[in-house]
């Protein structure tokens, strides 16, 4: 149990530094992030210090970077079929 849990907090943690580093590099501040969003900045502040998220504000975070959610949620150098990817691709 301890394991799972310790997994899962790594996968929160995982996400929040991928949100932010989406952030960043679409070169958006919290504040210019919060206003595409319409939340505040410390809706986004808590986002991208592990506070948990809904995939529906995955997805809205991605999309305000110009991204897919997929992004956010694979392991770039990992190999992915056809199958996976267009599931990805749907959110």
């Amino acid at each position: 149990m301890v394991s799972h849990t310790r997994a899962m907090y790594t996968a929160y943690m995982n996400i929040s530094v991928r949100l932010a580093n989406l952030r960043k590099q679409a070169g958006l501040s919290q504040e210019a992030m919060a206003a595409r969003l319409n939340v505040t900045q410390a809706t986004v502040s808590r986002a991208e210090h592990g506070a948990d998220v809904t995939i529906a504000f995955i997805a809205a975070w991605a999309a305000a970077c110009e991204q897919t959610a997929s992004l956010l949620f694979c392991d770039p150098d990992a190999p992915i079929n056809a199958a996976e990817r267009e599931l990805l691709d749907m959110y």
